[in-house]
């Protein structure tokens, strides 16, 4: 029995080391199991890894181009709101801008600008017009096309001009007809200008001091073959070039208006012998230079205000049997012993105001048959020049305002039947000087104001029924003269202030012009903006 057990145990301890065997040996079939399935995890992780690394990739490059994206949308954005709000500031400078198509202006389309979200655009339907500047939002009509359709038009009309840039578009097309500008800036290429071989009409409207650049502008104006009309105000042009160039022989109007013009300065004039309407006013110049030659023969108007023009510059008139109108206004001329002289007795209207005068100059006066208007205001002259003397019995108008004028001179209107207008204000007028006169049944204003009137002269209003304005302030006038002459109580435009009329009667005066206005309509017509030309 002793023997036998340890066979027992033996055969108990084989089978306890086969457990531990067998366990060891799943344990080994697990692990490798285990072992398996991480390598196979292994396996499957090392492929995934490049597809990570591709999304990362593709997301990092997305993002940094819509970064770069955003970065130049930002740059856009700044700089077409820059540019929107340069527009906009020039639309706000800028008072009137008007391109005009069409020679009938009638039937013509007219474009005004102003300011708007996209910067200056045009209020007017016509598809015509695109501003170049920026041409990616400057469309004004669905149907424009190429780069610009300026030149569709005849006529620029621009007003208070600031730095615009589509202006030099405009002038660069060569196909305009009329162009008008009323102010200048410095970046504004003014010798375009002689690019635009059919320009017809010029007109230039500037302040006194111009750049720079401006003052050779035009230079080559004598290239303007076409050119009929030339209007200069306020402007500094040097016209050395065009003293032996001359403007175009095409040229029928020239004014040029407080533009610093001097003699030597109208030799371009010398070849314009077409002109038909000269004005050189308020510029320090005579007409020495066009004595011999003379001015245009078929000048009709010629306007010299406030120049230095004297008695020997009128033989540049020999030439002009054509002229119709002749204003020396503030040329203060002494046309004293001008015996040898003869104005153009075509002469129509004639303006001396602030002349010196004496009985020749009467005389050269009388000798206009043709003559309509005639001022003298502030003229220094001798009422007994003019004893025995008469004006033109064409003589529709008559001013002899403040001026030492009386009843010979008074006389001198006895012909003219058909007149219109009278002005003896401020001189020692007296009741015969105004019966010399003579009847004037036409006779729509008359200006006596500051005279020596009295009620006695009522009876000479008695067959004038026309008349609209009545001036009798500072008079000697009283409340007889309306009791014999009650129908100039309802003059339109009647003024008696301080003359001798009783308060009641100015009362009723004033009553019945207070009625009259309210009965009044308004007049229709306007007279517009002032024009510097």
């Amino acid at each position: 029995m002793e023997q036998q057990l340890p066979q027992h145990a033996n055969t108990d301890t084989n089978r306890d080391t086969n457990r531990v065997d067998d366990s060891d040996a799943s344990e080994g079939i697990g692990q490798d199991r285990e072992g398996g399935q991480s390598g196979q995890s292994g396996a499957d992780s090392s492929t995934s890894r490049p597809a990570v690394r591709r999304r990362r990739r593709w997301l990092q490059v997305s993002l940094r181009s819509w970064f770069v994206l955003l970065i130049v949308l930002s740059v856009a954005l700044s700089v077409g709101i820059r540019m929107k709000r340069r527009l906009k500031l020039e639309a706000q400078i800028i008072d009137d801008a008007t391109l005009i198509y069409g020679d009938d202006r009638r039937h013509s389309r007219t474009f005004q600008f102003s300011s708007s979200a996209l910067g200056v655009v045009s209020s007017s339907p016509e598809p015509y017009v695109r501003l170049r500047d920026p041409a990616w939002f400057a469309w004004l009509g669905p149907w424009s096309k190429g780069s610009t359709a300026f030149c569709e038009f005849d006529s620029l009309q621009v007003h208070g001009v600031s730095d615009f840039l589509w202006l030099n578009d405009i002038l660069a097309t060569g196909e305009l007809r009329r162009i008008e500008l009323g102010g200048l800036s410095k970046n504004l290429e003014l010798h375009r200008i002689t690019a635009c071989r059919e320009l017809t009409e010029l007109r230039i409207s500037g302040p006194g001091g111009m750049h720079e650049r401006h003052r050779s502008a035009l230079d080559r104006i004598d290239r303007l073959a076409k050119l009929e009309s030339l209007s200069l105000h306020k402007t500094r042009f040097s016209f050395r070039e065009l003293q032996q160039r001359g403007l175009p022989e095409s040229l029928r109007l020239a004014r040029i208006t407080v533009c610093g013009l001097t003699a030597e300065d109208l030799g371009m004039l010398t070849r314009c012998r077409a002109l038909e309407e000269l004005a050189l006013i308020d510029n320090p110049l005579d007409l020495r230079l066009l004595r011999e030659p003379g001015l245009s023969p078929k000048l009709r108007v010629l306007r010299l205000n406030s120049t230095n023009v004297v008695l020997a510059d009128m033989q540049a008139l020999r030439t002009c049997n054509q002229l119709e109108e002749l204003y020396l206004q503030g040329t203060h001329i002494d046309l004293r012993q001008c015996g040898g002289l003869r104005l153009p007795s075509s002469l129509k209207e004639l303006d001396l105001t602030g002349a010196k005068l004496d009985r020749s100059s009467w005389e050269m006066l009388a000798a206009l048959d043709q003559l309509e208007k005639l001022t003298v205001d502030e003229c220094e002259l001798a009422d007994e020049d003019a004893a025995g003397l008469a004006l033109s019995p064409r003589l529709r108008l008559f001013s002899a305002r403040e001026t030492r004028a009386s009843r010979h001179v008074a006389g001198m209107l006895s012909r003219a039947d058909e007149m219109t207008l009278i002005n003896f204000a401020g001189t020692p007028l007296d009741d015969e000087g105004l019966r010399a006169i003579g009847s004037k049944p036409l006779l729509q204003t008359l200006l006596v104001g500051q005279t020596l009137l009295t009620d006695e002269v009522a009876d000479w209003f008695a067959p004038i029924r026309q008349l609209r304005r009545l001036e009798l302030y500072e008079t000697r006038i009283g409340d007889a003269f309306f009791e014999r002459s009650p129908h100039l109580k309802r003059v339109k435009d009647l003024r008696v202030h301080e003359s001798r009329v009783s308060a009641k009667l100015h009362a009723e005066l004033s009553r019945l012009a207070r009625d009259q206005a309210s009965m009044t309509a308004p007049d229709p017509l306007f007279n517009g903006p002032f024009d510097p030309f």
